[in-house]
Order: C-alpha cells, then sequence, then structure tokens
C-alpha cells in the first residue's frame, strides 16, 4: 500500500505549522498514526494609517487530524488547547482520536470517512509498521469519490461520520474453489452407474 507522506507542495508555513503540531502532538500523546485530513492558511493583511505599525500581517493556519492512538489511550479533554498553545499562528485544530483496533473495524465495517482517509489522506507520522496492519484498502475507491464529495459539502463539520458506509459495498473477493455451489458434486463414472 501506498503511504502518502509527501506535504512539498505546501507552502513553507504550512510546511513548518504541520512539523510544529506533529512533534507536539508525539511528544504528548504517543500515537501510532498522524493522518492530515485537510487544512486552510489565510493571511490577512490590515492597513490603517491610525495604527502603529500602520500595516499589520496576520497569517492564520487551521487543520483536521487523525490520530490513531494505541489501545487504551485517550486524548485529554486540553488536547486542542495545549495544542494550540504551541503558536498564535494556530486556528482551529480539529483532532479525531480513535484507538486502533476501533479504526481497524471501521475499516472492515467500509467506513466512508476511514477507507477515503486510508486512501487519500497524508501519513504525517507512523510508528511501528502501524499503516501496514491496518486492513488491505478497498480496491478502486477512487469510485466513491462522489459520495464523499456530497457527503462533505453537507457535512464540513463532519456531522455523524462513523455512521456513513461506502455505497454500494465493496464486493467480497471469493476464490473460484467458493462459487461452486455446495450441490455439485463430482460425476459418477458410467459403470458405477449401472451397478447401483
Amino acid at each position: 500500500m501506498k503511504k502518502k507522506q509527501s506535504f512539498n507542495h505546501f507552502t513553507g508555513k504550512e510546511q513548518q505549522a504541520l512539523l510544529r503540531l506533529k512533534n507536539k502532538i508525539v511528544e504528548l500523546y504517543k500515537p501510532l498514526i498522524i493522518y492530515l485530513i485537510g487544512c486552510n492558511s489565510a493571511t490577512q493583511l490590515k492597513r490603517n494609517n491610525l495604527a502603529n505599525p500602520r500595516n499589520m500581517e496576520q497569517w492564520v493556519f487551521s487543520c483536521d487530524l487523525l490520530l490513531i492512538l494505541p489501545d487504551g489511550i485517550i486524548l485529554p479533554d486540553n488536547a486542542v488547547t495545549e495544542l494550540k498553545s504551541i503558536s498564535e499562528d494556530y486556528g482551529d485544530i480539529k483532532l479525531m482520536a480513535y484507538p486502533f483496533e476501533f479504526v481497524e473495524n471501521q475499516l472492515k465495517e467500509y467506513s466512508l470517512f476511514f477507507c477515503w482517509t486510508q486512501y487519500r489522506a497524508i501519513v504525517l507520522y507512523e510508528r511501528d509498521n502501524a499503516v501496514e496492519k491496518l486492513p488491505e484498502p478497498v480496491p478502486n475507491m477512487k469510485q466513491y469519490e462522489k459520495q464523499v464529495h456530497d457527503f462533505f459539502m453537507d457535512k464540513q463539520n463532519y456531522e455523524n461520520y462513523i455512521e456513513i458506509k461506502l455505497a454500494p459495498l465493496p464486493q467480497k473477493n471469493t476464490t473460484e474453489e467458493a462459487k461452486i455451489p455446495f450441490y455439485k458434486c463430482p460425476k459418477l463414472s458410467v459403470a458405477l452407474l449401472n451397478s447401483m
């Protein structure tokens, strides 16, 4: 499975903001995987001849992160506040954190959010080969792009995101032997049939 780890196409400020966040999250919470779901940065320039300085520039960075934690570990209630205190550049930081086993089950149950995250999100951090231990990605995941887009346009705050499944559900791979109906049996020889 290909791991998407490159955010080289992000601006230098965005890369630095993500690295500071990632390092602090790893230091404080020891996750197995950190996925970058999305981010937003904006520069606001204020000009006023009555203020000193007359020109003020403010840059704000916001992001949505999925943390996969070792089973039994939970984030403290003040995690977002703690991370925002790293820099005044941070705006809204949305943290979704789940135990590894929960994420594993969500992938097996074809959760739209978790399957799409596995397919498209950038892996900011991983330890103990955790990404490889997750279930195999759904083949042809791109076919669900419209469903993901429609869901996100209606629920940009991720409301009920755990409950939504891929539609239609992927077909399970079956071997040729499993496809043979149970009532099929080998043909008996003519001699054996005559003796019956």
